[in-house]
């Protein structure tokens, strides 16, 4: 999916004689980016990666390891290296969820305000599961949200999304699906319960699985796991 990525400030400012390098991965989870730059605008890459029988095309050098710094010039990663880093640097026009506090400070979620008929996005300097974290523990990032009625949170399963760092789309919530979850009654359970809905009953392939939060007519705010074959619009 494209994403139009709000419009960024970074630029190769001058220390002494010397040109700042690049923020990498370690200094964007401490927020430590005052010595650093935001990296350039990404360049496109193309590299295949099987998900549940099919080859999407990725935007990233590999398949594994989610965006650590060998990936800082891919545009699949440009929501991590770049986006979020420029929010680090001009923190007073940055929407987040807590104080950002410059080196080894909490971990924050921020907004990511686009442009045209794309979705916002949250973002997070929280590094995922999957990101080596060089023996430190997760930095307790919470993203603080008191979801709007005409809104939904959704995320887009590994076959389709296109960027590769842990992101959040808000959108306008779909009425029919609002609907839908008001007229199922609340069950109390300790697992995922299946809808009354039409689609596939077989066994999901752990590569299409998205997920969604969104509030019925009744303001219950409901946790969803989504069938995502194709990427989010």
């Amino acid at each position: 999916m494209q994403i139009n990525e709000p419009a960024f400030h970074c630029s190769r400012h001058l220390l002494s004689s010397w040109v700042l390098k690049d923020c990498e991965t370690s200094q964007l989870i401490h927020i430590d980016v005052n010595s650093c730059t935001c990296p350039p605008k990404p360049m496109g890459r193309s590299t295949p990666c099987l998900a549940c029988g099919s080859n999407p095309i990725k935007r990233i050098n590999g398949c594994t390891g989610g965006c650590v710094d060998k990936h800082s010039g891919c545009e699949g990663c440009g929501i991590w290296f770049r986006t979020p880093c420029d929010h680090l640097k001009h923190q007073k026009t940055c929407k987040n969820s807590g104080t950002i506090i410059q080196k080894n400070g909490p971990a924050v979620w921020v907004l990511l305000e686009a442009s045209g008929s794309s979705d916002d996005l949250i973002a997070t300097t929280e590094p995922p599961p999957w990101r080596p974290r060089n023996g430190t523990e997760s930095r307790g990032a919470r993203p603080g949200l008191d979801l709007p009625t005409n809104q939904a949170l959704a995320m887009n399963s590994v076959r389709t999304r296109t960027h590769e760092q842990v992101h959040i789309h808000v959108r306008s919530r779909n009425g029919a699906t609002a609907i839908l979850l008001s007229n199922e009654p609340i069950k109390s359970s300790t697992r995922l319960i299946r809808l009354k809905v039409l689609g596939s009953q077989a066994k999901l392939c752990k590569y299409i699985v998205g997920a969604g939060i969104v509030k019925d007519h009744k303001s219950h705010t409901r946790a969803c796991v989504l069938e995502l074959r194709r990427s989010l619009s």
